[in-house]
């Protein structure tokens, strides 16, 4: 399975050098306050890459439609820190101050939700969370989804890490530098030079991280959307190894 990549996104950091999340103009204030870590980076992913998506469509002959693309969401810790922090509430200060919002922020698809909402889509939309194979699986629905119904579709992958979940991971066993961060591109079912394809066999060579590859933002479910990015944005082939396939960028 095979698709073009029409337009492409990503931002992210290390745990020892966290950043605010710049709200993008077009995001309400309002919603802003009201969304999550996850969601947060989601949308700053998600903005230019809506942005370019009109004319980008307009240049293969494919509709860029709002109310028909699908949005295919990826998060391999999905809302750990809204989860947590409401938990945390519950608990400190009892059912009847624990944080609403956050209790709202905790459900599974709720950062996918905050950016259809954000960005006026209203097709169909579907949140993965499956690991460390979180950015594969991802890919692979939206490939599939190409394949079955032509146009376009949207990937959007991100993970946030704090304090708590970097120890989550430490005492999993993982001791290298964490970090997070948010991605999205816009894939078409057209040929075109930059492409991502899907293959059923194990023979690529995992990709050398680029200037906004895995190295700089250490170990967190979605990294591999950098590695992907980073292709992109030089134009140049790569390969990610999972179990049983392999994951081709050409940039």
């Amino acid at each position: 399975m095979k698709a073009a990549v029409l337009a492409h996104h990503a931002l992210g950091w290390p745990l020892s050098a966290v950043q605010d999340v710049v709200r993008p103009p077009t995001v309400e204030a309002g919603a802003w306050r009201r969304f999550s870590r996850v969601a947060r980076l989601s949308a700053a992913a998600v903005a230019p890459v809506i942005a370019a998506a009109p004319a980008a469509c307009e240049a293969v002959g494919v509709v860029f439609d709002r109310d028909e693309v699908p949005l295919f969401f990826g998060t391999g810790l999905g809302e750990y820190s809204s989860s947590y922090g409401f938990l945390k509430s519950l608990v400190e200060k009892g059912p009847a101050m624990a944080s609403p919002l956050l209790f709202q922020n905790s459900v599974h698809n709720a950062a996918a939700g905050h950016v259809s909402i954000a960005f006026g889509l209203r097709g169909p939309s579907e949140t993965i969370c499956a690991g460390a194979l979180t950015t594969l699986r991802t890919f692979e629905r939206a490939l599939c989804w190409l394949a079955a119904n032509g146009g376009c579709a949207l990937v959007v992958l991100a993970d946030d890490v704090n304090a708590d979940s970097a120890e989550g991971w430490r005492l999993g066993g993982v001791l290298g530098q964490v970090g997070e961060g948010g991605a999205a591109f816009l894939l078409a079912a057209v040929p075109a030079r930059a492409a991502i394809e899907l293959c059923a066999d194990a023979a690529g060579r995992h990709a050398e991280p680029g200037s906004r590859g895995a190295a700089d933002f250490g170990a967190f479910c979605t990294a591999d959307a950098h590695g992907i990015d980073a292709a992109l944005e030089r134009g140049v082939e790569a390969a990610f190894d999972y179990p049983g396939c392999v994951l081709r960028v050409h940039g």
